[in-house]
């Protein structure tokens, strides 16, 4: 069984960053924790925390008072070599970008090399197969005992690349680092007439002009552009905080469609046992037609996936409403903590006592409600466990459909007598 991993000492990186041209420096430092915290102004912000987004043709995290660009090649550099736990100190609001690959990150922490925890390290396996299409793009996932990633482009008529990968350390150190972005000649004019991109020029992108590439130099590989979508597409992937085992194409896609598609891989992957709905009648206190929980995909230690199928003969269909059919957004959030209370029950059976006890809703922060609920939907709730102290438990959750994220938010409990 493979163990958890971490730095063997402080990592500094200097340089220069894309959008304002201007001297930027992160830190790796080791964790004796769980996990990668970023440490940006004097705070540690866990990653699992983060808020994920893109801005300028890269991905971004989202902090309090300020938000970091161009994330990507660091962190995918960070999930190539195999680290698991990790702080990032971040001085600035860019990471260095360098010759616009993951070449200088891989070389330094290779040189520093890693540490081996005792703790073993869960792959998160995907579990469902699933296709989601956005404007012109495609992102499938299949289930697979390795990490397989196939990249094709389908919009830009100048690249006819199609890279497929097969993750390992040693892969993706040889094959997938050391290549560089790209970028059309007339995109990179137009951005730098803006005012951005000031710290790019020829050396750190491939330049394509009139269908053909104006500074064949600096190419490292024939196929370098598909090469270089797999590391921006590890880099995003990596914002889960996970690692992952299936078969995952991605067509035509950027950042943007990486970052999107991160819920439904959260949704439908997992490394934990799956429970029917006879056992989750003996594990939960309620029971049909209020039991919101038809199907556990993954029980893990900190997370849990459950499901819902909503069907046109619900009870709350009868009123709610009689012209059309909308699940009630308090149930939504209901199924939501009942998937958390699944986890909440078995995790803690041998350590309390919760036999005769009831989950009794002492907060909700923070909810959201995105789209609709109809009969013959079905929800994927996703639920982590922030903090389980006395009767106390605190979860943070969401449910899904195909379409998208339907509800989020933060929600408490307390564990109570019958």
């Amino acid at each position: 069984m493979e163990k958890r991993k971490t730095i063997k000492g402080e990592i500094n990186f200097k340089g220069k960053g894309l959008d304002k041209g201007e001297i930027c420096e992160i830190i790796l430092k080791p964790n004796e924790k769980k996990g990668i915290f970023f440490l940006v102004e004097g705070k540690f912000y866990p990653l699992k925390e983060l808020e994920p987004s893109y801005s300028k043709r890269g991905t971004c995290l989202i902090f309090e008072k300020n938000s970091v660009l161009y994330v990507e090649h660091l962190m995918s550099a960070i999930y190539g070599t195999g680290i698991d736990d990790v702080i990032i100190e971040i001085k600035g609001d860019e990471i260095p970008f360098f010759d616009g690959s993951a070449k200088i990150f891989i070389e330094k922490i290779l040189e520093k090399g890693l540490e081996e925890k005792e703790e073993e390290l869960e792959f998160y396996k995907v579990k469902k197969a699933f296709s989601k299409s956005f404007n012109g793009s495609r992102i499938s996932i299949l289930p697979g005992e390795d990490f397989e990633i196939s990249y094709k482009f389908t919009r830009e008529p100048y690249l006819k690349y199609r890279y497929d990968f097969i993750f390992s350390k040693e892969s993706y150190v040889k094959e997938i680092a050391p290549s560089k972005t790209f970028i059309t000649y007339e995109e990179a004019k137009a951005l730098k007439e803006k005012g951005f991109f000031e710290g790019g020029d020829e050396n750190l992108a491939i330049i394509f002009k009139d269908n053909d590439i104006i500074n064949k130099s600096i190419l490292t590989f024939e196929d370098e552009p598909a090469r270089h979508k797999i590391l921006d597409v590890i880099g995003d992937i990596s914002l889960l905080g996970k690692r992952f085992k299936g078969k995952f194409l991605f067509e035509g896609t950027g950042h943007r469609d990486h970052i999107e598609f991160l819920p439904f891989l959260e949704a439908f992957s997992g490394y934990g046992r799956e429970i029917d709905s006879e056992e989750i009648r003996k594990i939960l206190p309620h029971d049909y037609p209020f039991l919101l929980v038809d199907k556990v995909l993954s029980l893990e230690e900190d997370r849990i996936v459950g499901i819902k199928n909503v069907s046109y003969n619900e009870e709350f269909f009868k009123g709610h409403f009689p012209k059309r059919k909308i699940m009630p957004g308090v149930l939504i959030v209901e199924a939501i903590v009942q998937t958390g209370g699944i986890m909440v029950f078995e995790r803690f059976k041998e350590e309390h006592s919760l036999k005769n006890k009831i989950p009794v809703f002492t907060g909700i922060e923070n909810v959201k409600f995105k789209k609709a609920v109809y009969p013959s939907d079905t929800l994927y709730m996703v639920v982590e466990l922030l903090r389980f102290k006395g009767k106390v438990c605190k979860l943070r959750g969401f449910a899904l459909k195909e379409e998208g994220i339907v509800c989020e938010g933060t929600f408490t409990a307390i564990i109570s007598d019958v």
